[in-house]
């Protein structure tokens, strides 16, 4: 806007105001580092706790032993996720508005709204239907399950924020398929996307985008 004569100028002036308008641009790669960080011990902490190889084949073993024993495993499962899931809202919060503030701009706009909708719906479905296969017939999915349907819905929140989300939502969605043809190694899937996936993606985004502005 400020250089009529340089019309290049201009456009990219108005496409990245069109953008900061359409897209929620706050998102931090510190959000993606402390959610891996999270899973990795939540993983740690409950095998742990259950006296398993968080790497090994143990959870598969017990959760397919089924009877009475098995009902105190599944409800640690849910509130271990539970927890994560908790501590990594916060965690990605917290980082994002930081980021929000160092840009002069809100936290939850239109964009943002759009994001947490976009991303929130579909996760609710899949943390809903993994709790139906965990407390059915088939908990051994779940590992897979909760990794397909969070890729996707990365993969539907991608429209709203940064578009390299959509290259973690393929990697998940991936890994989810591949784990389901290896039940028995589920928890170790589970590890590699909602850690390491989450991780090496945290890195690369803060190095991209806010490394410079830290």
């Amino acid at each position: 806007m400020k250089n009529p004569e340089h019309p290049m100028e201009t456009l990219s002036e108005i496409r990245s105001l069109m953008e900061r308008s359409t897209k929620f641009l706050s998102l931090s790669g510190l959000s993606g580092i402390a959610a891996g960080l999270i899973a990795l011990a939540g993983v740690l902490t409950g095998a742990a706790y259950l006296g398993i190889s968080p790497w090994g084949t143990d959870l598969y073993t017990l959760l397919k032993s089924g009877g009475p024993a098995l009902e105190p495993v599944r409800w640690l499962m849910v509130g271990d996720a539970i927890l994560m899931m908790s501590l990594s809202v916060g965690f990605s919060t917290y980082f994002c508005y930081r980021k929000a503030c160092r840009a002069g701009v809100k936290l939850l706009d239109r964009s943002g709204y759009r994001l947490a909708y976009n991303l929130g719906l579909p996760l609710l479905a899949g943390g809903l239907f993994c709790m139906i296969m965990l407390f059915g017939e088939y908990p051994e999915l779940v590992p897979s399950l909760s990794l397909i349907f969070y890729g996707m819905a990365l993969l539907n929140a991608s429209k709203y924020t940064l578009g390299e989300i959509r290259v973690l939502g393929l990697g998940e969605i991936g890994l989810g398929l591949i784990a389901g043809f290896s039940p028995a190694h589920g928890l170790l899937f589970w590890t590699l996307g909602f850690s390491l996936f989450h991780i090496f993606y945290g890195a690369w985004m803060y190095q991209r985008y806010d490394y410079q502005h830290a």
